[in-house]
Protein backbone atom coordinates (compact mmCIF):
# COMPACT_ATOMS: atom_id res chain seq x y z
CA UNK A 1 0.00 0.00 0.00
CA UNK A 2 1.36 3.39 -1.17
CA UNK A 3 1.34 6.17 1.37
CA UNK A 4 1.23 10.02 0.08
CA UNK A 5 3.29 11.97 1.69
CA UNK A 6 3.68 15.87 0.43
CA UNK A 7 1.99 14.70 -2.72
CA UNK A 8 4.56 12.02 -3.04
CA UNK A 9 4.51 7.98 -3.03
CA UNK A 10 6.47 6.80 -0.76
CA UNK A 11 6.29 3.25 -1.26
CA UNK A 12 8.53 3.43 -4.23
CA UNK A 13 11.10 6.12 -2.19
CA UNK A 14 10.01 9.60 -2.36
CA UNK A 15 11.80 12.70 -1.44
CA UNK A 16 10.46 14.50 1.49
CA UNK A 17 12.19 17.68 3.89
CA UNK A 18 11.94 17.47 7.66
CA UNK A 19 13.29 18.65 10.78
CA UNK A 20 15.26 16.77 13.15
CA UNK A 21 13.00 15.63 16.30
CA UNK A 22 16.19 14.38 18.23
CA UNK A 23 19.03 12.00 17.61
CA UNK A 24 20.89 10.22 19.64
CA UNK A 25 24.66 9.03 18.26
CA UNK A 26 25.01 5.93 20.39
CA UNK A 27 21.84 4.52 19.82
CA UNK A 28 22.25 4.69 15.78
CA UNK A 29 19.04 6.78 15.11
CA UNK A 30 16.80 9.42 15.72
CA UNK A 31 13.35 10.52 13.81
CA UNK A 32 12.44 13.53 11.47
CA UNK A 33 9.36 15.55 11.78
CA UNK A 34 7.89 16.21 8.33
CA UNK A 35 5.02 18.69 7.84
CA UNK A 36 1.96 16.82 7.21
CA UNK A 37 2.69 13.37 7.60
CA UNK A 38 1.40 11.85 10.66
CA UNK A 39 4.11 10.01 12.66
CA UNK A 40 8.02 10.60 12.31
CA UNK A 41 10.24 9.06 9.77
CA UNK A 42 13.22 6.92 11.17
CA UNK A 43 16.73 8.02 10.57
CA UNK A 44 19.26 5.42 10.71
CA UNK A 45 22.94 6.30 11.73
CA UNK A 46 23.64 3.87 8.68
CA UNK A 47 21.96 6.12 6.74
CA UNK A 48 23.68 9.46 7.73
CA UNK A 49 27.13 7.44 7.36
CA UNK A 50 26.52 7.50 3.47
CA UNK A 51 26.80 11.22 3.86
CA UNK A 52 30.29 11.03 5.98
CA UNK A 53 28.09 12.05 9.11
CA UNK A 54 28.13 10.60 12.54
CA UNK A 55 25.18 12.91 13.82
CA UNK A 56 22.93 14.95 13.41
CA UNK A 57 21.37 18.16 15.39
CA UNK A 58 18.03 18.89 16.53
CA UNK A 59 16.28 20.99 14.58
CA UNK A 60 18.81 20.95 11.40
CA UNK A 61 16.57 20.11 8.13
CA UNK A 62 17.13 17.03 6.02
CA UNK A 63 16.26 16.18 2.59
CA UNK A 64 15.88 12.51 2.27
CA UNK A 65 14.16 9.93 0.31
CA UNK A 66 11.28 7.99 2.31
CA UNK A 67 10.14 4.45 1.84
CA UNK A 68 7.59 2.36 4.40
CA UNK A 69 4.26 2.32 5.22
CA UNK A 70 2.22 4.92 6.95
CA UNK A 71 3.46 4.46 10.66
CA UNK A 72 7.11 2.87 9.78
CA UNK A 73 8.51 5.65 6.95
CA UNK A 74 12.46 5.51 7.17
CA UNK A 75 14.57 7.23 5.70
CA UNK A 76 16.34 5.63 2.88
CA UNK A 77 19.17 8.02 1.60
CA UNK A 78 20.22 12.16 2.36
CA UNK A 79 20.57 14.02 0.05
CA UNK A 80 21.34 17.43 1.88
CA UNK A 81 21.28 18.62 5.72
CA UNK A 82 20.84 22.07 6.28
CA UNK A 83 22.06 23.38 10.02
CA UNK A 84 20.07 25.06 12.27
CA UNK A 85 21.67 28.47 12.11
CA UNK A 86 22.81 29.16 8.26
CA UNK A 87 26.15 31.02 7.98
CA UNK A 88 27.84 32.70 5.28
CA UNK A 89 30.83 29.90 4.52
CA UNK A 90 32.40 32.26 1.91
CA UNK A 91 33.52 34.73 4.35
CA UNK A 92 34.72 32.18 6.77
CA UNK A 93 38.25 30.35 6.76
CA UNK A 94 37.55 26.40 7.64
CA UNK A 95 40.66 24.06 7.75
CA UNK A 96 41.04 20.64 7.67
CA UNK A 97 40.93 18.58 10.91
CA UNK A 98 40.39 15.34 12.80
CA UNK A 99 38.68 14.92 15.59
CA UNK A 100 41.18 13.87 18.32
CA UNK A 101 37.70 12.60 20.97
CA UNK A 102 34.76 13.49 21.74
CA UNK A 103 32.37 13.01 24.86
CA UNK A 104 28.67 13.66 24.13
CA UNK A 105 28.00 13.51 27.70
CA UNK A 106 31.08 16.61 29.04
CA UNK A 107 29.83 18.59 25.67
CA UNK A 108 33.44 18.55 24.32
CA UNK A 109 36.24 17.55 22.55
CA UNK A 110 39.24 17.97 20.58
CA UNK A 111 40.49 18.21 17.45
CA UNK A 112 43.82 19.10 15.34
CA UNK A 113 44.09 20.95 11.84
CA UNK A 114 46.02 18.44 9.76
CA UNK A 115 49.62 19.05 9.79
CA UNK A 116 49.90 20.86 13.13
CA UNK A 117 49.73 19.45 16.64
CA UNK A 118 48.34 22.34 18.74
CA UNK A 119 44.67 20.54 20.42
CA UNK A 120 41.47 22.67 19.72
CA UNK A 121 38.60 22.81 21.50
CA UNK A 122 35.83 22.05 19.67
CA UNK A 123 32.38 22.56 21.84
CA UNK A 124 28.90 21.32 21.78
CA UNK A 125 27.42 25.21 20.73
CA UNK A 126 29.66 25.42 17.76
CA UNK A 127 28.61 22.33 16.73
CA UNK A 128 24.90 22.77 16.77
CA UNK A 129 24.84 25.83 14.64
CA UNK A 130 26.57 23.56 12.26
CA UNK A 131 24.08 20.74 12.33
CA UNK A 132 25.96 17.95 14.64
CA UNK A 133 25.00 16.27 17.47
CA UNK A 134 28.36 14.80 18.44
CA UNK A 135 31.71 13.86 16.47
CA UNK A 136 33.65 10.47 16.66
CA UNK A 137 37.25 10.06 16.98
CA UNK A 138 39.33 10.21 13.78
CA UNK A 139 35.93 11.83 12.16
CA UNK A 140 37.58 14.45 9.30
CA UNK A 141 36.08 17.73 9.95
CA UNK A 142 36.32 21.38 8.44
CA UNK A 143 36.45 24.31 11.37
CA UNK A 144 36.88 27.79 11.66
CA UNK A 145 39.41 28.41 14.50
CA UNK A 146 39.86 31.56 16.51
CA UNK A 147 42.54 31.98 19.27
CA UNK A 148 41.16 32.97 22.70
CA UNK A 149 42.94 33.46 26.01
CA UNK A 150 42.71 30.22 27.06
CA UNK A 151 43.85 28.25 23.45
CA UNK A 152 41.90 27.20 20.24
CA UNK A 153 38.89 26.53 20.08
CA UNK A 154 35.75 25.70 17.22
CA UNK A 155 33.96 28.55 16.55
CA UNK A 156 31.89 26.27 13.08
CA UNK A 157 32.27 23.10 13.04
CA UNK A 158 31.46 21.68 9.06
CA UNK A 159 31.45 17.94 7.45
CA UNK A 160 34.79 17.41 5.66
CA UNK A 161 33.11 17.47 1.78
Amino acid sequence: MNTIVNDIEVADGGRVEGTVKWFDCIKGYGFICVPGVQGDILLHLNVLLQVNRSSISEGATVLCKVSGEAGRLRATEVYGVHPVEQFEQSTLTFQPARVRWFSKSKGYGFAVVFGTTEDIFVGQESMKSSGFGSLEAGEAISIVVERRKDGLAAVKVAAWQ
